[in-house]
């Protein structure tokens, strides 16, 4: 449990760099609001992918339940922040859907051969 709750610290900190990075050119006007979201969302899946890769290649025993966990949390706490702010609609359950698949696809990938 600790692991997971590291591994996602380690997760959203990557992520509030590049979103700082992001606001940043979006305020100077190198990028507009609707590439700011796409790449907000590419860079999130990115980050996740990589992330549950490497710590399953290191760590895990049983990759696809470490990835399986790590998925569902990070859902769980999208899904709170969501109430919160009243905006549920489809594309959110079909983003929730991706990060599940994308973490758990993340414990296909084999180690390197050095």
């Amino acid at each position: 449990m600790k692991k997971l709750f590291k591994n996602i610290l380690y997760i959203f900190g990557i992520y509030f760099i590049f979103i700082i990075i992001l606001s940043v050119l979006n305020y100077i006007g190198l990028i507009n609001n609707k590439v700011m979201n796409y790449l907000n969302f590419i860079i999130f899946i990115v980050i996740l992918y990589f992330n549950g890769n490497r710590e399953c290649i290191r760590k895990c025993n049983n990759k696809i339940l470490f990835s399986l966990l790590l998925g569902i949390s990070i859902d769980v706490i999208f899904l709170i922040i969501t109430l919160l702010l009243n905006k549920f609609n489809v594309k959110l359950i079909l983003y929730y859907i991706l990060i599940i698949l994308v973490s758990v696809l993340s414990s296909f990938r084999k180690k390197k051969i050095a």
